[in-house]
């Protein structure tokens, strides 16, 4: 069994919600299933004005708008889960040569295993 949250928990704006949404997922995956999540991430690097722009762009078309989340925050929703590699890294460094940039805004991607 396999659970696919692409671009959708960063829609989820309350962080409680999304733990408590997380938390009756990872109960549901049986040992051996997995979780695959992408999700906005807002960059390390301080200063960019990227995030806002996106932010009030998603305000105006998407009810509620969109929270990008840390990388701690994103790999805490997969407490108890083994992530799998590459683990937590932009999608465009997903199985690449190319070493991950957390440093600018981007969408993370996960595969994480129930254990």
């Amino acid at each position: 069994m396999a659970v696919l949250l692409l671009s959708i928990a960063h829609f989820v704006i309350d962080d409680e919600e999304l733990a408590r949404i997380m938390a009756s997922l990872r109960a549901a995956v049986r040992p051996g299933g997995y979780i695959v999540m992408s999700h906005a991430f807002a960059g390390e690097r301080t200063g960019d004005d990227t995030v806002e722009a996106v932010q009030e762009v998603y305000a105006k078309s998407a009810p509620g708008g969109l929270t990008p989340r840390t990388r701690a925050q994103i790999s805490a929703l997969f407490e108890g889960m083994e992530l799998q590699e590459p683990h937590l890294v932009p999608v465009n460094a997903w199985r690449t040569d190319q070493r991950p940039d957390f440093s600018k805004p981007s969408t993370i991607g996960v595969v994480a295993k129930a254990v």
